[in-house]
């Protein structure tokens, strides 16, 4: 649907002008696990947002993910909120229109039983 795999929104956020990482910091980024890069960039994010937004220096330490209390809980907001803003689309295929103006009492739902699947109404 258009949407970035999660390596691609990662880096994307990590290269953003308001998130505190220098280019170098980016490329060890990339060498983490997915959840790791998300917890790095939630502690730089959280760790900003506390210090008045000031950006850290270039020469940061070597990048940690033991961020804890109030700068993880500030990082995670600061984080979901880039992450709607990059995935934020203006623009939507007609399908996705169609779909989202239906107004379903129930919906359908895939029901899985012995080896077998139908559909059965939710709700």
């Amino acid at each position: 649907a258009g949407l970035p795999a999660w390596q691609e929104l990662l880096t994307s956020l990590a290269e953003r002008d308001d998130v505190p990482l220098g280019p170098g910091e980016v490329l060890q980024l990339k060498r983490l696990d997915l959840p790791d890069q998300a917890s790095v960039l939630c502690s730089r994010l959280g760790a900003a947002e506390l210090s008045s937004g000031r950006r850290r220096s270039r020469g940061a330490p070597a990048l940690s993910t033991g961020a804890a209390g109030p700068a993880m809980k500030a990082g995670e907001a600061a984080l979901q909120r880039l992450v709607a803003e990059e995935l934020s689309a203006e623009l939507h295929s007609l399908a996705h229109g169609l779909l989202a103006g239906l107004r379903l009492a129930r919906s359908p739902h895939r029901h899985f039983q012995r080896g077998h699947r139908s559909l059965t109404p939710c709700g």
